[in-house]
Protein backbone atom coordinates (compact mmCIF):
# COMPACT_ATOMS: atom_id res chain seq x y z
CA UNK A 1 0.00 0.00 0.00
CA UNK A 2 1.32 3.60 -1.45
CA UNK A 3 0.58 7.06 -0.16
CA UNK A 4 0.84 9.90 -2.29
CA UNK A 5 0.05 13.35 -0.96
CA UNK A 6 -0.88 16.22 -3.86
CA UNK A 7 -1.43 20.40 -2.25
CA UNK A 8 -1.64 23.02 -3.79
CA UNK A 9 -3.52 26.59 -4.02
CA UNK A 10 -5.45 28.41 -6.89
CA UNK A 11 -5.88 31.86 -7.10
CA UNK A 12 -9.45 34.01 -8.97
CA UNK A 13 -10.34 37.21 -9.73
CA UNK A 14 -12.99 38.62 -11.23
CA UNK A 15 -14.09 42.62 -12.19
CA UNK A 16 -16.92 43.91 -14.00
CA UNK A 17 -17.45 47.65 -15.17
CA UNK A 18 -20.99 48.90 -16.67
CA UNK A 19 -20.65 52.31 -18.08
CA UNK A 20 -24.05 52.69 -19.53
CA UNK A 21 -25.08 50.51 -22.34
CA UNK A 22 -21.75 49.13 -22.57
CA UNK A 23 -20.31 46.56 -19.74
CA UNK A 24 -16.64 45.10 -19.83
CA UNK A 25 -15.74 42.18 -17.71
CA UNK A 26 -12.66 40.23 -16.97
CA UNK A 27 -11.50 36.74 -14.90
CA UNK A 28 -8.06 35.43 -14.33
CA UNK A 29 -6.70 32.21 -12.32
CA UNK A 30 -3.51 31.11 -11.18
CA UNK A 31 -2.96 27.71 -9.44
CA UNK A 32 -0.40 25.84 -8.67
CA UNK A 33 0.00 21.97 -6.57
CA UNK A 34 2.67 20.09 -5.73
CA UNK A 35 2.64 16.26 -5.60
CA UNK A 36 4.55 13.71 -3.42
CA UNK A 37 4.90 10.16 -2.69
CA UNK A 38 5.10 9.35 0.68
CA UNK A 39 5.33 5.83 0.79
CA UNK A 40 5.51 3.16 -1.63
CA UNK A 41 5.24 0.02 0.94
CA UNK A 42 8.64 -1.60 1.63
CA UNK A 43 9.66 0.07 -1.54
CA UNK A 44 11.42 3.13 -2.16
CA UNK A 45 11.02 3.38 -5.74
CA UNK A 46 8.77 2.20 -8.47
CA UNK A 47 9.27 1.91 -12.05
CA UNK A 48 5.83 2.70 -14.17
CA UNK A 49 5.51 0.86 -17.46
CA UNK A 50 3.89 4.25 -19.61
CA UNK A 51 6.49 3.67 -22.98
CA UNK A 52 6.93 4.68 -26.16
CA UNK A 53 9.00 2.86 -28.90
CA UNK A 54 10.56 0.80 -25.76
CA UNK A 55 11.49 4.04 -24.08
CA UNK A 56 9.89 4.20 -20.10
CA UNK A 57 11.39 7.24 -18.95
CA UNK A 58 8.78 7.26 -16.05
CA UNK A 59 9.93 6.11 -11.88
CA UNK A 60 8.10 7.20 -8.70
CA UNK A 61 10.33 7.61 -5.42
CA UNK A 62 9.61 8.30 -2.08
CA UNK A 63 9.82 11.97 -1.39
CA UNK A 64 9.16 13.05 -4.88
CA UNK A 65 6.19 13.70 -7.40
CA UNK A 66 4.28 10.63 -8.78
CA UNK A 67 5.83 9.51 -12.37
CA UNK A 68 8.91 11.69 -12.34
CA UNK A 69 11.10 11.60 -15.12
CA UNK A 70 13.83 9.58 -14.80
CA UNK A 71 16.48 9.80 -17.89
CA UNK A 72 19.50 9.42 -18.87
CA UNK A 73 21.56 12.56 -18.90
CA UNK A 74 23.37 13.82 -22.67
CA UNK A 75 26.13 16.27 -22.55
CA UNK A 76 25.56 17.45 -26.00
CA UNK A 77 26.75 15.77 -29.62
CA UNK A 78 29.90 14.38 -30.25
CA UNK A 79 32.15 17.09 -32.90
CA UNK A 80 35.14 15.08 -33.14
CA UNK A 81 37.04 12.02 -33.06
CA UNK A 82 39.09 13.29 -30.56
CA UNK A 83 36.26 14.24 -28.22
CA UNK A 84 34.69 10.42 -28.04
CA UNK A 85 38.39 9.70 -27.69
CA UNK A 86 38.41 11.59 -24.14
CA UNK A 87 34.87 11.00 -22.97
CA UNK A 88 37.05 8.01 -21.00
CA UNK A 89 36.71 6.68 -17.43
CA UNK A 90 39.43 5.10 -15.43
CA UNK A 91 39.06 1.34 -15.32
CA UNK A 92 41.19 0.25 -11.79
CA UNK A 93 41.09 -3.23 -12.86
CA UNK A 94 43.33 -2.45 -15.83
CA UNK A 95 44.65 0.78 -14.55
CA UNK A 96 43.86 2.67 -17.83
CA UNK A 97 41.62 5.13 -19.28
CA UNK A 98 38.71 3.74 -21.32
CA UNK A 99 36.10 4.95 -23.37
CA UNK A 100 33.17 4.82 -22.33
CA UNK A 101 30.90 5.04 -25.52
CA UNK A 102 33.57 3.04 -27.35
CA UNK A 103 30.63 2.82 -30.29
CA UNK A 104 30.49 6.43 -30.83
CA UNK A 105 30.73 8.77 -33.76
CA UNK A 106 31.16 11.68 -34.59
CA UNK A 107 27.82 12.90 -34.47
CA UNK A 108 26.60 10.84 -31.78
CA UNK A 109 24.98 11.81 -28.58
CA UNK A 110 27.14 11.87 -25.26
CA UNK A 111 25.68 10.78 -22.62
CA UNK A 112 26.63 11.56 -19.48
CA UNK A 113 28.09 8.42 -17.09
CA UNK A 114 27.07 9.87 -13.70
CA UNK A 115 28.22 6.71 -11.58
CA UNK A 116 31.51 6.87 -13.19
CA UNK A 117 31.90 2.75 -14.17
CA UNK A 118 32.19 3.08 -17.30
CA UNK A 119 28.97 1.94 -18.64
CA UNK A 120 26.12 3.64 -20.07
CA UNK A 121 22.85 2.06 -18.32
CA UNK A 122 19.70 2.62 -16.20
CA UNK A 123 22.14 3.23 -13.07
CA UNK A 124 22.76 6.37 -14.73
CA UNK A 125 19.44 8.02 -14.83
CA UNK A 126 18.71 11.10 -12.75
CA UNK A 127 15.15 12.67 -11.74
CA UNK A 128 14.13 15.18 -14.49
CA UNK A 129 11.21 17.02 -13.10
CA UNK A 130 7.78 15.61 -13.33
CA UNK A 131 5.18 16.66 -16.19
CA UNK A 132 2.32 17.27 -13.47
CA UNK A 133 4.24 19.34 -11.06
CA UNK A 134 4.46 22.69 -13.96
CA UNK A 135 5.39 26.12 -11.96
CA UNK A 136 1.74 26.92 -12.55
CA UNK A 137 -1.45 27.02 -14.73
CA UNK A 138 -2.84 30.22 -15.39
CA UNK A 139 -5.67 31.16 -17.32
CA UNK A 140 -7.76 34.40 -18.17
CA UNK A 141 -10.87 35.24 -19.73
CA UNK A 142 -12.30 38.86 -21.54
CA UNK A 143 -16.22 39.99 -22.13
CA UNK A 144 -17.58 42.83 -23.08
CA UNK A 145 -20.80 44.13 -24.35
CA UNK A 146 -22.64 47.09 -26.20
CA UNK A 147 -26.35 47.01 -26.22
CA UNK A 148 -27.31 43.79 -28.36
CA UNK A 149 -23.82 42.62 -29.58
CA UNK A 150 -21.63 40.76 -27.16
CA UNK A 151 -18.11 39.55 -27.48
CA UNK A 152 -16.33 36.61 -25.27
CA UNK A 153 -12.80 35.30 -25.07
CA UNK A 154 -11.15 32.38 -22.74
CA UNK A 155 -7.29 32.26 -22.66
CA UNK A 156 -4.78 29.44 -20.77
CA UNK A 157 -1.73 28.33 -20.68
CA UNK A 158 0.82 26.44 -18.24
CA UNK A 159 4.33 27.70 -17.34
CA UNK A 160 7.33 25.56 -16.23
CA UNK A 161 6.09 21.81 -18.01
CA UNK A 162 8.55 19.53 -19.53
CA UNK A 163 7.21 16.78 -22.08
CA UNK A 164 9.12 13.84 -22.91
CA UNK A 165 8.72 13.82 -26.77
CA UNK A 166 8.22 10.29 -27.98
CA UNK A 167 7.25 11.66 -31.14
CA UNK A 168 11.32 12.00 -31.70
CA UNK A 169 11.83 8.23 -31.32
CA UNK A 170 9.12 7.10 -33.62
CA UNK A 171 9.73 9.69 -36.48
CA UNK A 172 13.82 10.90 -36.54
CA UNK A 173 15.65 6.80 -36.04
CA UNK A 174 14.19 5.72 -39.55
CA UNK A 175 14.97 2.18 -38.64
CA UNK A 176 11.17 1.26 -38.27
CA UNK A 177 10.04 1.65 -41.88
CA UNK A 178 7.57 4.25 -41.07
CA UNK A 179 7.25 8.37 -42.03
CA UNK A 180 9.88 10.22 -40.55
CA UNK A 181 10.01 13.67 -39.35
CA UNK A 182 10.94 16.36 -41.54
CA UNK A 183 13.52 17.73 -38.69
CA UNK A 184 15.75 14.60 -39.73
CA UNK A 185 17.01 17.15 -42.68
CA UNK A 186 18.52 19.57 -39.35
CA UNK A 187 20.15 16.45 -38.30
CA UNK A 188 24.09 16.03 -37.92
CA UNK A 189 24.14 14.80 -41.42
CA UNK A 190 23.44 17.51 -42.94
CA UNK A 191 23.81 20.00 -40.41
CA UNK A 192 26.25 19.77 -37.40
CA UNK A 193 24.76 22.93 -35.65
CA UNK A 194 21.30 21.77 -34.98
CA UNK A 195 21.42 19.81 -31.96
CA UNK A 196 19.84 16.82 -33.62
CA UNK A 197 22.36 13.19 -33.16
CA UNK A 198 23.25 11.26 -36.30
CA UNK A 199 20.32 9.53 -38.29
CA UNK A 200 19.61 5.45 -37.76
CA UNK A 201 18.74 4.71 -40.69
CA UNK A 202 20.36 0.87 -41.16
CA UNK A 203 21.57 0.80 -37.25
CA UNK A 204 21.87 2.94 -34.32
CA UNK A 205 24.70 1.86 -32.29
CA UNK A 206 25.27 4.77 -30.18
CA UNK A 207 21.63 4.60 -28.81
CA UNK A 208 21.19 8.08 -30.03
CA UNK A 209 16.91 7.01 -30.44
CA UNK A 210 17.03 4.00 -28.44
CA UNK A 211 18.08 5.53 -24.74
CA UNK A 212 15.84 7.03 -22.41
CA UNK A 213 17.42 9.98 -22.61
CA UNK A 214 17.17 14.02 -21.91
CA UNK A 215 17.57 14.60 -25.26
CA UNK A 216 13.58 13.62 -25.71
CA UNK A 217 13.00 16.04 -22.97
CA UNK A 218 11.70 19.58 -23.79
CA UNK A 219 9.74 22.36 -22.37
CA UNK A 220 6.46 22.36 -23.05
CA UNK A 221 5.00 25.67 -21.98
CA UNK A 222 2.24 27.40 -23.72
CA UNK A 223 -0.10 30.05 -23.95
CA UNK A 224 -3.37 29.21 -26.27
CA UNK A 225 -6.68 31.12 -26.98
CA UNK A 226 -9.27 28.42 -25.97
CA UNK A 227 -12.20 29.82 -27.52
CA UNK A 228 -13.95 33.55 -28.80
CA UNK A 229 -17.44 34.11 -28.94
CA UNK A 230 -19.44 36.82 -30.48
CA UNK A 231 -22.94 36.79 -30.62
CA UNK A 232 -25.57 39.43 -31.72
CA UNK A 233 -29.11 39.76 -30.57
CA UNK A 234 -31.78 41.23 -33.08
CA UNK A 235 -33.90 43.82 -31.74
CA UNK A 236 -37.76 43.26 -31.10
CA UNK A 237 -38.52 45.88 -33.33
CA UNK A 238 -36.41 44.85 -36.07
CA UNK A 239 -37.91 41.43 -35.59
CA UNK A 240 -41.07 42.77 -36.04
CA UNK A 241 -40.43 44.19 -39.42
CA UNK A 242 -39.24 40.23 -40.90
CA UNK A 243 -42.01 39.34 -39.48
CA UNK A 244 -40.94 37.43 -36.24
CA UNK A 245 -42.88 39.88 -33.59
CA UNK A 246 -42.21 38.16 -30.20
CA UNK A 247 -39.57 36.19 -31.21
CA UNK A 248 -35.92 35.76 -30.13
CA UNK A 249 -33.69 35.62 -33.01
CA UNK A 250 -29.44 36.03 -32.14
CA UNK A 251 -26.64 35.71 -34.47
CA UNK A 252 -23.67 33.53 -33.02
CA UNK A 253 -19.38 32.54 -34.84
CA UNK A 254 -17.88 30.44 -32.16
CA UNK A 255 -14.31 29.56 -32.64
CA UNK A 256 -12.35 27.48 -30.89
CA UNK A 257 -8.56 27.12 -30.35
CA UNK A 258 -7.80 29.95 -32.53
CA UNK A 259 -3.91 29.69 -31.73
CA UNK A 260 -1.46 28.50 -29.56
CA UNK A 261 2.43 30.09 -28.53
CA UNK A 262 4.94 27.55 -27.80
CA UNK A 263 8.17 26.45 -28.27
CA UNK A 264 7.17 22.36 -27.82
CA UNK A 265 8.19 20.74 -31.21
CA UNK A 266 5.49 18.10 -31.11
CA UNK A 267 2.31 18.27 -32.57
CA UNK A 268 0.65 19.93 -29.35
CA UNK A 269 1.72 20.59 -26.19
CA UNK A 270 -1.55 19.60 -23.90
CA UNK A 271 -0.49 16.14 -24.30
CA UNK A 272 -1.55 14.62 -20.74
CA UNK A 273 -0.70 11.23 -20.61
CA UNK A 274 2.03 12.32 -18.02
CA UNK A 275 3.86 14.18 -20.55
CA UNK A 276 4.57 11.22 -22.63
CA UNK A 277 3.86 12.50 -25.96
CA UNK A 278 3.34 9.28 -28.33
CA UNK A 279 1.58 11.22 -30.71
CA UNK A 280 -1.71 12.17 -28.97
CA UNK A 281 -3.78 13.67 -32.17
CA UNK A 282 -3.69 17.67 -31.23
CA UNK A 283 -7.04 19.90 -30.35
CA UNK A 284 -8.65 20.71 -33.51
CA UNK A 285 -9.30 24.25 -34.55
CA UNK A 286 -13.53 24.63 -34.95
CA UNK A 287 -15.33 27.38 -36.60
CA UNK A 288 -19.12 27.17 -35.81
CA UNK A 289 -21.61 29.91 -36.26
CA UNK A 290 -25.49 29.88 -36.73
CA UNK A 291 -28.66 31.36 -35.48
CA UNK A 292 -30.79 30.96 -32.38
CA UNK A 293 -34.89 31.22 -32.62
CA UNK A 294 -36.54 31.68 -29.43
CA UNK A 295 -40.18 31.57 -29.73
Amino acid sequence: MGRVVNKGWEITATYTKKTGDFTFDAGANFSKYKSEVKSLGKYTQMKHTNSVNKLDPFYSFVGYPWTSYNLIKTGGIFKSQEEIDSHTWYNPETGRDEKIQPQAKTGDLRFVDINNDGKINDDDRILMGAYDNPDFFYGFNLGASWKDLSINMQFQGVAGVKIFNGVKAMTYAGDKGTNMSRDVLKSYNYNTESGIPNLAIVSDENGNYTTVSDFFLEKGDYFRMKSLNISYSLPKHLSSLIGLKGTGVRFYFNADNLFTVTGYKGFDPEVGNNGLDNGRYPVARTFSFGLNVTL
